[in-house]
């Protein structure tokens, strides 16, 4: 994939339905199973195409083409939002905007035999959700197509923004809590909603960007993933969640890790810093060093993303926005270890951006304190201090 982008198969249901082998499988020349328990003649399938239509044209989104999808059971219905999920997070162009809203249409209108309370006897609720969900898709998929074309990408920049505006009016609008009837679909809008920051993130000039902005997008988002995460637990989809992480590969540098934030905790404040912020920033430290320890270097789901910025107090965020140097140098340290998560296409470049411009507020007494972070993301290591004030943002 381009820009490192990566995609994962799986080989049963990442399909785009062509029996009696999905193309995927094709190209491997892998068995395909994903037709196992498809009855096109069930009445059961063809009460839910009749339902699937008639919310596609209720959400204006009558013209996608009818990708039948049917879940003969709790699990296989879990997974094909696994894989809905997975297409968005590595690689939405690769499974087509139309199919990718059509598949999440035809996943929240499964009302019958569904794993959790969504929906039942509500079909005004399924089409709210909806109205927020489609526009959220169609932000990304804009926006990955504008990431990937750079050269032509204003047009579609600006239709990715009109989708994401909508899909957060519509958000607001729809939803007033998290309870057991509504936390997938939120779950769906909220990591959509951190994926655009980021993507938008590598399109700010240097004059509108702010290295703190996703920082901020994920500490705010925390409590709502702690409110989520309670159904989540309780919920299959955790099992399933679960097995397909183990598939990605993590190489962890922990012991390396480990032993710079030790390096880190030495750091010496400028002689006129408060007792206050010292102390903030020591307990900075001390939740990175735990952070790291409990991802084991390699941080893989949002609930890991989110747990450091959440877990730092009001008191470091304060040091942060004023460019506290031993702030920013512990900041660019959680940046280093987010680096080491597998590879996103929102967030190509975002380590090293944010990284390098915390890196042109410190000054050179904190050399080698950063020398560690500019070999880990392979950045210039910037000792002019004319220099360093062009850089900043």
């Amino acid at each position: 994939m381009t820009n490192g982008t990566k995609r994962f198969h799986t080989k049963s249901r990442n399909c785009d339905c062509q029996g009696p082998i999905c193309s995927n499988c094709q190209r491997r020349n892998e068995f395909c199973d994903y037709l196992r328990d498809y009855d096109p003649q069930s009445p059961q399938l063809e009460a839910f195409r009749r339902q699937r239509q008639i919310a596609l044209s209720q959400s204006n989104h009558a013209s996608l083409p009818m990708k039948i999808e049917t879940f003969m059971d709790e699990n296989l219905c879990l997974s094909s939002y696994v894989d809905l999920a997975v297409s968005l997070d590595y690689s939405p162009i690769s499974a087509k905007e139309r199919e990718l809203l059509a598949h999440t249409t035809a996943f929240f209108l499964r009302t019958d035999r569904a794993p959790f309370t969504l929906t039942q006897g509500d079909s005004s609720y399924t089409r709210r959700s909806l109205g927020y969900l489609l526009p959220t898709i169609s932000s990304l998929c804009a926006i990955h197509r504008a990431v990937q074309r750079q050269s032509e990408s204003s047009d579609t920049y600006v239709k990715a923004v009109k989708h994401h505006i909508t899909a957060s009016t519509r958000f607001r609008h729809a939803e007033r809590g998290i309870h057991e009837g509504n936390w997938l679909p939120i779950l769906m809008f909220g990591v959509g909603h951190i994926m655009f920051n980021f993507a938008a993130a590598q399109f700010m000039p240097d004059c509108d960007f702010d290295l703190l902005d996703i920082f901020h997008v994920l500490r705010g988002t925390a409590e709502i993933g702690d409110q989520i995460g309670v159904f989540l637990e309780k919920s299959k989809l955790r099992i399933i969640l679960e097995n397909r992480r183990r598939d990605i590969d993590k190489v962890s540098a922990l012991d390396d890790i480990t032993q710079a934030i030790d390096r880190l905790s030495q750091a010496k404040h400028p002689d006129n810093t408060s007792e206050p912020t010292r102390t903030h920033c020591d307990h900075a430290v001390e939740t990175l060093k735990w952070w790291a320890r409990f991802v084991r270097g390699t941080p893989t789901n949002w609930k890991q993303f989110m747990l450091w910025p959440a877990s730092v107090t009001d008191g470091f965020v304060t040091a942060l926005r004023e460019k506290q140097p031993v702030a920013l140098l512990i900041y660019i340290y959680w940046c280093v270890v987010m680096h080491s998560a597998p590879t996103r296409w929102y967030a190509n470049g975002w380590h090293q951006r944010v990284t390098a411009a915390a890196m042109s507020y410190i000054g050179p007494e904190y050399l080698a304190l950063l020398e560690w972070p500019r070999l880990a993301l392979n950045l210039p290591l910037v000792t002019d201090t004319r220099l360093q004030a062009s850089l900043r943002f």
